[in-house]
Formats: structure tokens, sequence, C-alpha cells
């Protein structure tokens, strides 16, 4: 990493600067006093500081504190550590919840951000996994209870079905639980962001020619039940609220009205 150094006219000018440059506190810049600032009769010295290398854990936590303060959400506490395969990122308190998202999009956004904070100017890669009061657990539960509902319908219509677009974590979830059930397969088309899964019959029905059931030939999207409330929830409560207030009420339409999974297409 690039060696970073500060002047002032004293430490604490130097110091102001690194903070401003880092788009940090003070109380969060690690440094070394390379020079301390002097004035005498025949001139005056700058102070010299050099920014200290943070570890990985500390720019990821600080980074996350930052984001809980300017939102802000009280009581949230942010607990970041680090092991072999992954740094785990772990926010917990009541108003963390508002920074999930709609099925998880804002957790996933502040993850990919984490994850470039933790390895700038780092030559080793460290996966960055991020959690919220256990959203991930849930939400795999969810996405497992899906694909096997799914995947038995398949097994009965030998119909195939698409589901909604995907992140890769989730489409692993999905196909994990396709292999558990005989007869059926999985694969994901499309490309990223949109990519989904597509759940297909190891024994295909063949459609039988002429086929009169008062629908049109081509039309074969079908939308799974949905709780009407659904409708009240925006897609991302970041564009439609920028208040506690307004977080709430998202939080409490959420939880009235969270379908498993917004629509299918048969095939």
């Amino acid at each position: 990493m690039e060696e970073l150094i500060f002047t002032g006219k004293t430490v604490e000018a130097a110091l102001e600067s690194a903070a401003d440059a880092l788009g940090v506190g003070t109380d969060k810049v690690r440094f070394e006093v390379l020079e301390e600032g002097k004035k005498g009769l025949f001139g005056s010295k700058d102070a010299k500081i050099k920014i200290l290398a943070s570890s990985k854990v500390e720019r990821v936590k600080t980074f996350m504190e930052e984001i809980v303060k300017n939102f802000p959400l009280d009581e949230v506490e942010v607990s970041v550590t680090e092991d072999e395969q992954a740094l785990k990122i772990e926010l917990s308190g009541e108003n963390a919840s508002y920074l999930i998202g709609r099925r998880g999009d804002t957790l996933n956004a502040l993850q990919y951000l984490a994850g470039l904070v933790a390895n700038n100017g780092e030559e080793k890669y460290s996966r960055v996994s991020l959690n919220i009061n256990g959203y991930r657990e849930k939400r795999e539960k969810t996405l497992e209870s899906l694909a096997s509902r799914l995947g038995k319908q398949v097994l009965r219509s030998g119909r195939s079905v698409t589901l909604e677009p995907m992140a890769p974590y989730e489409r692993r979830i999905i196909h994990a639980t396709v292999q558990k059930i005989e007869g059926i397969s999985s694969s994901s088309i499309g490309e990223e962001p949109n990519r989904k899964v597509v759940i297909s019959s190891d024994n295909p029905r063949q459609r039988r020619e002429g086929r009169r059931d008062g629908r049109r030939r081509g039309e074969r999207t079908h939308s799974a039940p949905r709780n009407n409330e659904d409708s009240l929830i925006k897609d991302d409560f970041l564009t439609s609220s920028s208040t506690i207030e307004g977080l709430k009420r998202e939080k409490e339409l959420r939880e009235a009205a969270f379908p498993l999974y917004g629509k299918v297409e048969l095939d």
C-alpha cells in the first residue's frame, strides 16, 4: 500500500488533513509522528505524520460504523471477525433490520462495498460476508422451502419453472436443494444481475398440438399468489424513504406482506 504522509503547522493540523483525506474522524486515524512542528527565530518547520496501514478488520469495522452513524440508526452493534475463509460482519440490534432492504438488496449492496474497503490495496483477496440479525439463515430456509415446493411441482407437471433473478449465493441454495430431489435438475440462464434459475424435469411432458384451454399460444407466465399489501412495498427503501419514521413504516409493510418469492414462469 502506498505510504501516506501528511503535514501541517502542528501535529493536530496534519492529523485533521489526514482525516479529511481519508473520510473518517480524527479518532479513527492511526498514525506515527515523523516530525514535530517547530517555530523559531529563523523560520518554522511543519509537523509531519505517517498514516499507519490499518488491518482489514479495522477498516471494515470503521466503514460499517460510519454507515450506521450516518443513517442514523441507534443501538446497532457492529462486529467484524476474520478467519481463513472470510471476513465476517455481523450487525445486530432492532434498528439494524432497516439495512436489509427488500429481499436483501441493500444488505448485498453494503456487502459489496465492504468488500471493496477490505481489499483495497491488498495483495491477498478476502471474501466478505455481511449478516444482519440472522437474515442470511432465515433467507436460506425460505429459499430451500421455495426450491423444494417448486421442485415437487415440476416433478408432478413435467413443466419447467423459471424463477426471478437472484444473487449468486441465493442461486447456489436453489441448486443445492434441487439436487436432493430425484427426477429434476436446475440450471442458470441470463447475465448478471438478471441471472435466473430454471428448474426442469428429467422427463419433460410433451405438449399436445391444438390444445385449447382458454390461453393464447405463447402466454406462459403465471404469478405466484401475492399478498395484496405487497404492492405497498417499495423496491428500495433508500429511494422511498430518508427518515427513520419512513424506514419503520417500510419494515412494518415488509413484515406484513413479504412474499416467498414474487414470480415464476412455467414452460
